[in-house]
């Protein structure tokens, strides 16, 4: 079922509508007759990914749940997943600065002193 809607989503969302040069109908027939998303979750969510990598798109891929919830974290702030310096910037263009607004506790920014209200005048300058 899980395979059957991935293949349904990307039927009736994804922006190339010749797929790329891919048959597409032929890929889900393809998906039936070899039954691998039947074995198992984990062998269902390969097949999706392996099925949505054959359209050679980079931005068009399946995310494992682990790596969406490190994604997910990165951008709402959990510090045992953070992205970068884990800090939050505005760009004040009134006054012409970059301003930190937040900054995630005990991520590299909060370790390095940063706080809310500092200014970026430069980066590794």
């Amino acid at each position: 079922r899980f395979c059957a809607e991935a293949w349904r989503v990307t039927d009736s969302l994804f922006y190339e509508r010749t797929f790329n040069g891919l048959d597409w109908f032929a890929e889900r027939q393809e998906l039936v007759k070899k039954k691998t998303y039947s074995k198992g979750r984990d062998e269902a969510r390969d097949t999706v990914a392996l099925l949505l990598k054959r359209l050679g798109d980079r931005y068009t891929r399946y995310v494992y749940p682990e790596e969406y919830l490190r994604l997910a974290a990165a951008t709402v702030g959990d510090a045992r997943y953070v992205a970068g310096a884990g800090i939050q910037l505005v760009d004040d263009e009134e006054n012409q600065k970059v301003v930190i607004v937040d900054i995630e506790p005990g991520a590299p920014g909060d370790q390095a002193g940063l706080r809310p209200g500092d200014e970026i005048v430069s980066v590794q300058g």
